[in-house]
Formats: C-alpha cells, structure tokens, sequence
C-alpha cells in the first residue's frame, strides 16, 4: 500500500531503535496510522522534526500494521506558547491514541481535531 499527501497530525512518538522512531498520526482518509520514520535521531540537512499540533503532509509505503514514511511537509503549528494549551492538546492526543482504533477513517473526527486545536491555540 503506498499513500501520498495525506493530511495528517502527530499524536505520539517515541525512539526506535539507534537512529529511528516510532510515530502514532491521525489522518482523515486512513484514521490512527503507526509509521517508522527511519533516520529521526540523526538531522539531516532538508529534514523536517515532525512536531505535535502542526498540520502534516505525510506520504508512506508497505504492509501490515507499521508502514514506512517516505515524504513529509510540515505546515503551520496550531498550539506554540501557552503551557496549558499544551497540556489540553496533549490529553486530546492521548484520548485519540486509546480510544481510536487503527486504520479506521473518520474525516468528520479529524476536522473537529482541528478545530479544537484553533481553539486551544
């Protein structure tokens, strides 16, 4: 499976491995979808550190449960001085990593995210 330019948001990441991580997005056409992203640890000049709260353009590839990021855009960030805005969205994103399970497409969820993040910020 190959997905290109999908909108999407991070929710969570963690180290994997010496150089990689694990990331948890949110997107409106695939729902909670878990990639690797290869090289995270390493900055590399031209790559982006994805960030919570800021609108994604991600693309990946493969098969099962964890697929491989290829491309990523990173647009505006949504919450960035506020301390406990921060907080909100962060609890917003951990309601959406336990409730929400993968693969499970809700566009309606996703503009409500945003929304509630133009709130927040």
């Amino acid at each position: 499976m190959r997905v290109e330019q999908e909108p999407a948001y991070l929710l969570h990441r963690r180290a994997y491995r010496e150089s990689s991580a694990l990331l948890e997005v949110y997107t409106p056409g695939q729902g909670r979808v878990g990639l690797v992203q290869r090289g995270a640890r390493r900055p590399r000049r031209g790559q982006e550190r994805i960030q919570p709260f800021c609108r994604l353009a991600l693309s990946w590839s493969g098969r099962g449960q964890l697929f491989t990021l290829g491309r990523c855009e990173a647009g505006p960030c949504r919450i960035v001085d506020d301390p406990r805005a921060t907080l909100c969205g962060l609890y917003l994103n951990e309601l959406l990593m336990n409730l929400m399970p993968r693969s499970v497409p809700s566009p309606e969820l996703f503009r409500r995210y945003e929304d509630t993040l133009a709130v927040l910020g």
